[in-house]
């Protein structure tokens, strides 16, 4: 059985500069204190009766401020004495919300004050994406969504809510939304608020890696093509941009690496530097074996084509110039690395070749390179049939 209780204290430690010290009702469950209500009163010390719990007759209105005292204890109490009545399992968070007139037992609620307890733990972008989510439910289910409610059937609403009025991806972002409501329950569930067998047998939606999306070599040359024929001229940001997509997706370095390009990265050898390796050797591209490459780097070199913009604003222009070129997929500067590595594969390199090439391990130029009807054509040419 829990044990809960409350009584007066003057608090010493937290004396003014006056010599005065402020009264709380200290709330204590199972013989540990787990909160306090201000009774917003302060008196010396001296007018303090430690045995009684009340202000002593030295202070000259010693009455009224032992009637306020009361008044606001047994306001406390009477708030306990209903909170251990409902003969459910009492917790510090229930107590808490209990005092602070806060509905016990509903998500929203709940969901707030986790998101100001980790708040202090987590990465401002986590809290973000939490008070999001918390927004979603709110637009779903309104101010009040009490625990009891939710169960298998609630999820599989939501969820149907979340992909057919939000417009939510059900392959590559259902899976993260519903995995926060999950991790908020179980929260919930630790506080002594819900009891997780309510949402049985459910399991969040399987994320589905999205189709990698890359350019063949026929849709790079329509951007140089948009380039050649002053097509963007009119807008300094899409020529830079354009022009060192390309840089990437001939060369495959990365975004990061793209504002640090200078013509000094273009060597008397005739090569180019692309990176550096895990060992930090750097490694070149001989620009004679790479006529696609050298035309675009001249192109840059020649028109001092400079590159300063944040990946997404670089973004923004990437989509403007796909929709240029009738690219039926967002274009993006990840999409630069996964043309590179597809050409190259398709090329014939191998898929060693191709991770030392783009600083990356063998198992994610699985995932960057796709297999194509080209490679299959250029194995069948080099190597003969069966």
């Amino acid at each position: 059985m829990d044990s809960l209780t409350c009584y007066l204290h003057l608090a010493t430690d937290k004396k003014d500069s006056h010599g005065m010290c402020p009264i709380y009702i200290n709330v204590v469950l199972n013989r540990v204190l787990v909160t306090r209500k201000s009774t917003k009163t302060k008196i010396l010390e001296e007018h303090w009766d430690k045995k009684s719990r009340k202000v002593t007759k030295k202070h000259p209105s010693f009455n009224q401020l032992n009637a306020r005292l009361s008044n606001a204890y047994h306001e406390v109490y009477s708030k306990l004495l209903k909170l251990e009545s409902e003969q459910e399992r009492i917790t510090k968070e229930k107590v808490r919300d209990c005092l602070a007139g806060r509905a016990a037992g509903e998500l929203l609620t709940f969901y707030s004050s986790l998101i100001e307890r980790m708040s202090a733990t987590r990465s401002e972008q986590y809290i973000r994406k939490l008070r999001s989510e918390r927004r979603k439910l709110k637009d779903y289910a309104g101010d009040i969504i009490e625990f009891k409610s939710i169960d298998y059937t609630w999820l599989k609403d939501y969820e149907y809510y979340l992909v057919n009025t939000r417009g939510i991806n059900k392959e590559t972002s259902l899976n993260n939304i519903m995995a926060k409501v999950i991790m908020v329950l179980r929260e919930a569930e630790i506080a002594g608020y819900f009891d997780i067998e309510q949402i049985k047998p459910y399991k969040p939606p399987r994320y589905v890696q999205p189709e990698q999306k890359y350019l063949t070599l026929e849709q790079t040359e329509a951007i140089w093509d948009v380039i050649q024929r002053g097509t963007l001229n009119h807008s300094k940001t899409l020529l830079s941009v354009a022009c060192y997509f390309l840089v990437e997706c001939y060369a495959g370095i990365r975004f990061s690496d793209w504002g640090k390009f200078k013509v000094e990265r273009i060597l008397h050898e005739d090569k180019f530097k692309v990176m550096a390796k895990k060992n930090k050797e750097p490694v070149y591209i001989p620009l004679g074996k790479s006529p696609r490459l050298r035309r675009i780097l001249a192109y840059i070199k020649d028109n001092k084509i400079v590159f300063d913009l944040s990946e997404p604003k670089t973004n923004e222009a990437l989509k403007l110039i796909g929709g240029l070129i009738g690219l039926d997929f967002p274009l993006t500067t990840h999409k630069g690395r996964h043309t590179c590595a597809t050409l190259l594969l398709e090329t014939g390199y191998s898929e060693e070749t191709i991770a030392e090439w783009l600083g990356i391990s063998t198992k994610t130029v699985k995932t960057y390179a796709k297999f194509t009807r080209r490679k299959i054509t250029n194995e069948y040419e080099r190597l003969g049939g069966l």
